[in-house]
């Protein structure tokens, strides 16, 4: 399962406190290849500090965990992110930038993903459509995506 996969994965167990808790090493194992590129390295980041969030492991359980359980690159960026947000006084509070992190989930999905339906980014990511489809469009005039966008089915066959 590849890295984003597991980013999906963290996604869907948002209100599983017990799985997110017990699947650090999971969720991050693949990430060292996306530490690679800066746009890669951003998104482990924001994904790190979406799965601070959800986890609600207090700051010390969870540079604990990240020591024990992840390789020394996906360590060192992710602890640079968990030193921002407890800086920042983050990790107890609510996270700001909740949009930011939804239009970097939606912009990976649709790089990775382009023939993912508008809707269904915006579920995923949960953005509204609206501003999905506007995603869309900066993404394809920057050249990032194909001009043609996916059909709404996503190129799945339609459910009946």
């Amino acid at each position: 399962m590849g890295f984003l996969a597991y980013g999906m994965l963290t996604m869907k167990h948002a209100k599983d406190k017990q799985w997110l808790q017990e699947q650090l090493q999971t969720v991050f194992e693949k990430g060292d290849e996306f530490l690679k590129t800066e746009e890669g390295k951003t998104f482990v980041e924001r994904l790190f500090v979406y799965y601070a969030k959800i986890s609600q492991l207090s700051g010390e359980e969870l540079k604990k965990a990240v020591i024990n359980n992840l390789s020394e690159d996906m360590q060192a960026t992710t602890l640079s992110s968990y030193d921002q947000i407890r800086l920042e006084g983050k990790l107890e509070g609510k996270l700001e930038g909740k949009e930011e992190n939804a239009l970097a989930v939606a912009t990976n999905l649709m790089i990775e993903f382009p023939q993912f339906s508008d809707k269904l980014v915006a579920k995923l990511s949960t953005l509204k459509i609206a501003k999905v489809k506007k995603l869309r469009q900066e993404l394809i005039k920057k050249g990032k995506l194909p001009k043609n966008p996916p059909p709404e089915n996503g190129g799945r066959p339609a459910m009946n």
